[in-house]
């Protein structure tokens, strides 16, 4: 595929005529009451409802509208309706709050190491999920939003109330380094993608929305930790290096005393139109900066109007277990159902909101 920019038509779902419904055999029974302290068991008996959705995933994967889910597909895939009786689809949200069978474990961080270590290895019903499992990092939950149509055209489908074509913009909240050259230039991915900690989210990002027919007009990246700037740069392929601005500098929210190149919200007003088709991802690790500029995102119309799609890390408080964070020990930190709430506030006002790890 060429790299050359795709023109792509604004966004298909507006915030005013839209309705969100979440999948009546998966995510819907994460919100029937609170799950803080149930999250194990409510997966577990999902099973197979969760199945059937990921193999939806798996014939979606090239765009996220390659075909109307099947009968029994449709109970286990979450739903937008959009104005003219469009639709699209997008994967449950879980209190897993990842791939919904990864390899997370019921031990807490207070058991003896070797107990952890017997159990882990010995006992598959140790696991969060039983009987099945996968890595962590599996990104082979996600549906995302695709322009891919008949014969390789690449568009997404003209919304009733737009005018003009906006461009693709991305956001990466968190970037760290750039990769290294082959991770972009490798073409057309089998679709099979890997979390963050498995590399670099820019070239990542890139990478899985060409599989669906985007490539990104413009890049905006952020991250704390410092580089020289003409080597963070270096194996990004000349092409695209024009088309990426780079902040190395930490994420801030707005201040109304001073203007900062980290203050990502004023970046987004100051570039992004309606019109425009936006992805960010958020995961920098400052935990109560991000808390609040997704919440920000969720609540305030404006803003909601700019960003289509948003994937957030969060480390919640997993009850008690090891949940592939670290040691987030206090129950006091936001809960399951703190983060299911705003993930699935961000889908009601038309942002396509996904977990990211």
């Amino acid at each position: 595929m060429s790299n050359v920019p795709t023109p792509i038509h604004s966004p298909p779902c507006r915030q005013d005529r839209l309705q969100y419904e979440p999948a009546k055999a998966v995510e819907l029974q994460w919100f029937l009451a609170p799950v803080q302290g149930r999250m194990c068991a409510i997966a577990a008996a999902q099973i197979e409802q969760t199945s059937i959705g990921l193999l939806y995933v798996a014939a979606a994967l090239g765009g996220a509208t390659i075909r109307p889910p099947s009968a029994l597909e449709a109970l286990s895939v979450s739903t937008l309706r959009c104005g003219k009786g469009r639709i699209e689809y997008l994967e449950p949200l879980t209190g897993i709050g990842r791939h919904p069978f990864a390899a997370v474990w019921k031990h807490r961080w207070s058991d003896p190491p070797m107990k952890i270590v017997h159990n882990i290895r010995s006992n598959g019903s140790y696991r969060c999920v039983p009987r099945v499992t996968t890595d962590i990092f599996n990104l082979g939950y996600l549906i995302l939003q695709g322009a891919c149509g008949p014969g390789g055209i690449k568009h997404l489908p003209q919304g009733p109330t737009q005018q003009g074509k906006g461009r693709a913009l991305l956001f990466d909240l968190g970037c760290a380094d750039a990769g290294q050259q082959h991770m972009w230039t490798g073409g057309i991915s089998n679709g099979t993608f890997r979390g963050t900690q498995a590399g670099p989210s820019l070239p990542l990002l890139v990478s899985m929305y060409r599989h669906n027919c985007i490539e990104f007009d413009a890049i905006y990246a952020w991250e704390l930790q410092k580089f020289e700037q003409t080597a963070w740069f270096a194996n990004i392929p000349e092409a695209m290096r024009s088309r990426i601005s780079f902040y190395n500098v930490g994420v801030e929210l707005p201040n109304k005393t001073r203007s900062s190149t980290g203050d990502v919200l004023a970046r987004l007003r100051a570039t992004a139109l309606p019109r425009d088709f936006v992805v960010m991802k958020v995961d920098f690790d400052a935990i109560d900066i991000e808390w609040a500029l997704v919440n920000a995102i969720a609540f305030d119309p404006s803003l909601a109007a700019l960003v289509d799609e948003i994937f957030f890390e969060h480390p919640y408080w997993f009850d008690g277990f090891n949940f592939g964070w670290g040691k987030v020990r206090s129950p006091n930190t936001h809960t399951v159902d703190d983060v299911l709430a705003l993930m699935r506030r961000l889908r009601e006002v038309g942002v396509r909101s996904h977990f990211w790890v």
